[in-house]
């Protein structure tokens, strides 16, 4: 049940309402009120509560309620203008923020737009004042200008007369250089036709046309036996009939370029001196002759030290520096041990190989151990350009298998008072 209005006075009261009460009912201790439940001594009638006519039970309290109400609704009223009023000046307040600090913000951009502005015109100003240089200079050139004309020609044609100067020169040179290569290649022609004659052959056996029979067969199996020598636990045949060999002067090297003759007989004779092998007249000759057949290893060092010699004196004349050093009686001794021995053999090689490297020879188409077969292909036109002065070719090298054959030797043997690098001095 309700018991109380919308306006907030209660409406439903259970109690009789006129004027016939009598005082015999308001005697005594008074009625339990039906709303809050407590001892009452007075009571308001319906009109009254309906109206707000009416006081709160405590006495010092005489505000009555509809006055209540109405002050209520007066604070509520003004509480509402009041809000209204506060957020109005919120709103001016936000705003008059947002106002000052875009204020701010502009203020700040007006004034590095200043500062720019400034640095801007002192850019200005400093290009102003090089414009101005260079204007002044300008004009102080285009007045010079003029009189540089007569210098200019001058100067141009100075130039044009040192080209001409130094096309001639070049022409010069490059007719020296081809007269200089045509001597350096008529020495070194008239040294190998003359003094260092290089030849090739294919030994060949003796000829026993005349004998036949038992005597033929006899006399095979004595030729045999000399030939053959009984060298490091082993029976070796010496001769090298039906092979290729290449002469210089009288001594032979065989074709193959394998030298092991020389070690050999190196070990089963004393060392001797062969610096007579090759003499001049018929004794050397015969000597010569002698030596060969009984020990090849003065044959193949002869030829060596002639090679050797033949290599030195084409380097005097080419002017070209060897990377190895060689004396000529390096090898007028069988004294040499397998490794000297092949070491100078190589570094003969390897000098024989720079050689042909400086005169243009396509290396690729070389033989490392081949010593005067190479020798020959640089004496020949068509492999070699003798007594060039220009720039090496570096696209012609040896390959790997060629170079390990050359260098496996370089390094082994003793030291001697001819390793090192090369002079080019003349030779005596």
């Amino acid at each position: 049940m309700d018991l109380i209005s919308e306006g907030g006075a209660p409406e439903n009261f259970h109690i009789s309402f006129g004027n016939e009460d009598d005082d015999s009912n308001l005697s005594g201790s008074g009625q339990r009120c039906p709303l809050c439940c407590y001892s009452r001594r007075h009571f308001h009638c319906k009109s009254c509560i309906r109206n707000g006519d009416f006081l709160h039970s405590s006495h010092h309290l005489l505000e009555r309620f509809s006055e209540k109400q109405l002050r209520y609704k007066n604070l509520k009223t003004a509480h509402a203008t009041l809000e209204n009023k506060c957020v109005q000046m919120l709103t001016r307040r936000r705003l008059a923020c947002q106002l000052r600090a875009e204020i701010k913000q502009k203020a700040e951009n007006i004034q590095n737009i200043r500062k720019l502005m400034e640095l801007r015109r002192g850019n200005v100003a400093k290009l102003l004042d090089l414009k101005k240089e260079l204007h002044e200079s300008n004009r102080s050139l285009r007045i010079k200008l003029p009189q540089c004309d007569k210098k200019v020609r001058i100067i141009g044609d100075y130039v044009l007369s040192k080209l001409d100067e130094s096309e001639r020169r070049r022409e010069c040179l490059t007719e020296l250089q081809e007269k200089l290569r045509q001597l350096k290649r008529d020495h070194v022609d008239k040294l190998v036709k003359f003094i260092f004659p290089i030849s090739q052959a294919i030994s060949n056996r003796s000829s026993f046309s005349s004998s036949d029979g038992e005597s033929k067969n006899t006399i095979n199996e004595i030729s045999e036996a000399t030939r053959t020598a009984y060298v490091r636990g082993k029976w070796i045949l010496q001769d090298s009939f039906g092979e290729i060999q290449h002469i210089i002067v009288a001594p032979a090297l065989p074709g193959n370029g394998n030298y092991s003759a020389y070690n050999d007989w190196a070990t089963v004779t004393p060392a001797t001196d062969v610096s007579v092998v090759g003499g001049a007249g018929k004794a050397g000759e015969d000597a010569s002759k002698n030596v060969a057949s009984r020990n090849p290893a003065h044959t193949i060092a002869a030829a060596l030290t002639y090679t050797s010699q033949l290599v030195q004196i084409m380097c005097f004349y080419l002017d070209i520096r060897l990377p190895y050093k060689l004396a000529y009686s390096d090898f007028c001794t069988t004294a040499l041990s397998e490794a000297q021995f092949n070491r100078k053999v190589a570094r003969l090689n390897a000098n024989i190989l720079y050689l042909c490297y400086t005169q243009g020879c396509r290396l690729n188409e070389l033989r490392p151990t081949h010593t005067l077969e190479n020798l020959q292909k640089l004496m020949n036109p068509t492999h070699a350009n003798l007594g060039r002065l220009a720039p090496m070719d570096r696209n012609f090298c040896l390959n790997e298998l060629a170079d390990s054959a050359l260098t496996q030797h370089l390094g082994a043997g003793e030291d001697s008072d001819s390793d090192g690098k090369t002079s080019n001095n003349p030779p005596k």
